[in-house]
């Protein structure tokens, strides 16, 4: 007999199934051999440092080059992968404290800056930054340009440079001290002989000095045609200098034994004086203006100089000479990717005018492209001080400000940015005795104005009422500087704090003596029942009614409104200070703004405190005797009314310039997080709340 095998079909859904086994097979061996990158750092304000993270990783497959902040990235890897070091900013980091790697997670913590990701350790070299202060720069015999930059301080007394200055036209000025014009300074003259070096010329050569080295002082005086072309460098601390126009380098200094650091910054241009006031000043025009310093490889990042110059601004330092690309302002930490040249942008001065009534600008302005404004209107001039002003602008962008770049300024910082990588804002003022703020300002607020009437200084945001903020009504000290939008003043009067994003429909004029505040406040709506419970409410300590109505935020600061409800019982264990109402901030170091309605620790009377916990007037009343509570604001001031009895003041907001978000609650405070504390135990009923819309 013949045994035949049955042969076996395979049909469509045998396929198919044996396929769907193959998919999750790869599938758990895909998640299996996956890694992930978890990114915990946050970022506050300008990026300040760029952390460079390398991550020797075997057999790796597929990776993305950069990783930005806060992100959660995936890898797939052939095997499992191993990590053999981490380094970042140059420092190696420590596996359990500095990173952990736990089945397939690596975390880092608290980054500050890009990652870039590599699959090799490449070798570090090391590079220079050349930093390029101008071409075709023109001095008038007064002004000076401050590098920034100090040659033989500790930091940078090791670091080798080179200075290059082309001297294209050159009067000599007989009227400077000592009859000598100075070209290029970086000495510190507070001791004598000098330490550093510089170059000056009188009437009839050029003079050349390096003291305090360790060859003494060297003095050149080469004829006055020779000198057009300056080249000076540091190399392993002797300095070479080059003032023939050729290439010849010639050693003028060993710094290698010396000991003292000098913070003396380069300028060129001048001396300074005793009060740091530009002297013996250089007449003519000077071009290729650079300072080159070279960095060793493990150096991972600078920061930059700040340079000022006479009559101008400094508006960054930019990546291109055609300054659209801007690396960061002066004191900043920056990171360059090898040789970088980078390129100083200065915007002129404008000149100061008065008896100036008025400046309106409609539309936008850019402040980083097109400088600051000089509206020429002086309001706190001897002859302005007491007069009334109004004052407005749209907020249309906040750009990529740092701390305390300023909106809009008038002696002091009336309007200046406080935090601007959190677009929040600070109203500041100077008044008689004391300056006065507005604090953490949303980004949402669009339109700012600004009024003095009969000496007192109010503000108001998007439209709303007018609080006041200071009062100069026996102010006897003036200021002569002008309104400013996109600048403040320093004390010396020059510029600074430049802001750089978008404002628009400015204006700033004189306004009649005979105005009031009326004027210019707002009328006031009707009232709009946003919340209501009629009959019963049983409030049995664990639980409360939160309206979700904010009385003291920038929306509702100075909206009226008006809570009503009746006691129909209040329970005889009810704990201590129980809260039938609240709208009070509980974690302010002002002492409470808002309000909160409740019963007291003898339990036989309601207290009422409005703005701090120890101010107002409380309004005090058995409790038994009782009935109907009513609680309103109007025209920022806050009225209870008990029973039908006549309605009473029982706070004045008027002056009130704090915003914070706390909701009304009905049967407890809130405490910090949220949970309900000083809860109250009995029976509310027809409670209601209104608010103008």
């Amino acid at each position: 007999m013949k045994i035949r095998r049955k042969r076996t079909h395979f049909k469509p859904v045998h396929i198919f199934l044996i396929i769907f086994v193959f998919l999750i097979a790869i599938s758990t061996a895909y998640a299996y051999y996956s890694t992930e990158l978890v990114i915990d750092g946050t970022v506050t304000g300008v990026q300040q440092q760029l952390s460079v993270i390398y991550l020797n990783i075997d057999n790796s497959s597929s990776y993305p080059d950069t990783v930005g902040y806060m992100g959660t990235y995936s890898y797939t890897f052939s095997i499992p992968p191993t990590i053999e070091a981490i380094t970042m900013g140059g420092t190696r980091l420590t596996l359990g404290t500095d990173y952990t790697y736990t089945d397939g997670v690596l975390r880092i913590p608290n980054v500050t800056g890009n990652l870039v990701i590599n699959g090799e350790e490449p070798e570090l070299e090391d590079y220079k930054i050349k930093y390029i202060f101008g071409d075709n720069i023109e001095f008038d015999g007064k002004t000076m340009l401050d590098t920034d930059i100090a040659f033989f301080s500790e930091e940078n007394f090791d670091r080798n440079f080179e200075l290059t200055v082309n001297i294209d036209s050159n009067t000599f000025d007989g009227t400077q001290n000592g009859k000598l014009n100075t070209v290029l300074n970086c000495a510190d003259h507070k001791t004598s002989p000098y330490h550093g070096f510089l170059l000056r010329r009188d009437a009839s050569k050029y003079i050349f000095k390096v003291t305090n080295a360790n060859n003494g002082i060297t003095e050149r005086k080469p004829s006055l045609s020779d000198v057009q072309n300056i080249l000076i460098t540091r190399t392993n601390k002797k300095i070479y200098a080059d003032l023939t126009n050729g290439s010849n380098l010639t050693e003028v200094g060993d710094f290698s034994n010396f000991t003292q650091r000098i913070n003396s910054t380069l300028f060129i241009g001048s001396d300074i004086s005793g009060t740091n006031l530009p002297f013996r000043c250089f007449l003519g025009e000077m071009s290729n203006i650079t300072v080159t310093n070279y960095y060793e490889a493990e150096e991972t990042s600078v920061t930059l100089p700040t340079p000022t110059r006479t009559g101008y601004l400094f508006r960054g330092w930019y990546s291109n000479s055609n300054f659209t690309t801007r690396v960061g302002y002066g004191g900043e930490t920056y990171m360059p990717k090898g040789d970088t040249n980078l390129y100083a942008k200065w915007t002129k001065e404008v000149p100061i005018e008065d008896d100036v009534d008025e400046y309106i600008h409609n539309g936008q302005f850019n402040f980083a492209q097109e400088d600051y404004i000089n509206t020429h209107v002086y309001l706190y001039s001897q002859k302005n001080i007491h007069r009334n002003f109004e004052m407005s602008f749209d907020i249309v962008g906040l750009g990529n400000s740092s701390n305390d770049d300023t909106l809009m300024s008038a002696t002091k910082n009336i309007f200046s940015i406080a935090n601007a990588s959190n677009e929040t804002t600070t109203l500041y003022t100077t008044g008689n005795t004391a300056n006065s703020s507005v604090n953490d300002i949303p980004n949402t607020i669009t339109n700012v104005r600004l009024i003095r009437i009969n000496d007192k200084l109010y503000y108001s945001f998007n439209g709303q009422t007018f609080l006041q903020i200071n009062d100069y009504s026996s102010s006897t000290s003036y200021s002569n500087n002008p309104v400013l939008f996109g600048a403040d003043f320093k004390p010396d009067g020059s510029v600074y704090r430049s802001f750089d994003g978008i404002l628009s429909n400015m204006k700033v004029k004189f306004i009649s003596d005979n105005v009031t505040l009326a004027d210019y406040d707002r009328t006031h709506g009707q009232l709009t029942t946003v919340y209501e419970h009629n009959g019963d409410y049983v409030f049995d300590g664990t639980n409360n009614i939160d309206s979700n109505i904010r009385a003291f935020d920038f929306d509702s600061y100075d909206k009226d409104f008006e809570i009503s409800f009746n006691i129909v019982s209040i329970d005889s264990t009810t704990m201590e200070q129980s809260t039938l109402v609240n709208s009070k901030y509980e974690n302010s170091d002002a002492g409470f703004p808002g309000f909160v309605y409740r019963i007291t620790s003898n339990k036989k009377q309601l207290e009422l405190t409005a703005a701090k916990a120890t101010s107002g007037s409380p309004i005090l009343k058995n409790v038994s005797a009782v009935q109907s509570v009513k609680i309103s604001r109007r025209n920022m001031k806050l009225y209870l009314k008990i029973n039908d009895e006549e309605e009473q003041l029982a706070y004045d907001f008027s002056g009130f310039k704090d915003f914070f978000s706390t909701k009304i609650t009905i049967g407890s405070s809130t405490d910090a997080n949220g949970n309900i504390f000083r809860p109250f135990k009995g029976i509310l009923s027809d409670i209601v709340i209104k608010m103008e819309q």
